[in-house]
């Protein structure tokens, strides 16, 4: 027979018994407290708001540069006379006389450019003549708009007119205009010396282009 085993041993077994048993209720519990805390987690992260980066300007400033080109931006000028190209332009906003001659090709000769001022800015719409005298309005004479035989007359030319001799610029035109209204004209061409701003090598190049 086997041998009686103590009361101790009784219990100890039972006791060891028990907590074997126990250990089942645990394990489920604590891997339901761990699905639950990833749920949790996921839920936590899943509804946090999304930070989202602003638009790029790209397509914007690609329609700057591609767009339309601003209204102002371009000049027409009509360019005929003494050009190798004669005919309508287009130059941008600001261009020269110079510019104008240039996009027309050039002056057949170097000497048709010597009534120009080329550093004169071009007026959108203007006809600009090379070689050749201003035209004249219809039922006009050459006097009455400000040249004669195809020189300008310092008495009656308009600025714009003046703008076309050699090295007279806006301000030279005012200065011009200035001194035949103080003193009701031009007498003779040689009073053109007493305008500020005309100089002897400058009187030598306009003088022969005009007339009082």
């Amino acid at each position: 027979m086997a041998e009686e085993l103590s009361w101790w041993e009784r219990a100890r077994l039972a006791v060891g018994e028990r907590v074997r048993l126990g250990r089942g209720p645990l394990v489920v519990l604590a891997v339901l407290c761990a699905a639950a805390l990833a749920v949790a987690g996921w839920r936590y992260w899943d509804g946090r708001p999304e930070a989202v980066a602003p638009p790029r300007p790209v397509a914007a400033a690609a329609a700057a540069v591609h767009g339309p080109e601003p209204q102002g931006t371009r000049l027409v000028v009509d360019v005929v006379g003494k050009v190798r190209r004669p005919g309508v332009v287009q130059l941008p906003a600001g261009s020269r006389v110079a510019d104008a001659v240039r996009a027309a090709g050039g002056a057949t000769e170097a000497r048709h450019e010597a009534g120009l001022n080329l550093a004169r800015r071009l007026v959108d719409g203007e006809q600009l003549r090379v070689g050749e005298p201003a035209a004249s309005p219809a039922g006009s004479d050459g006097a009455a708009d400000g040249a004669s035989g195809g020189r300008v007359s310092l008495s009656n030319a308009t600025e714009q007119q003046l703008e076309q001799l050699p090295g007279v610029g806006p301000a030279l035109a005012q200065h011009i205009i200035g001194y035949r209204t103080a003193h009701s004209g031009f007498a003779t061409v040689e009073a053109l010396r007493q305008v500020p701003g005309i100089g002897p090598h400058r009187y030598t190049q306009i003088a022969p282009l005009v007339t009082p």
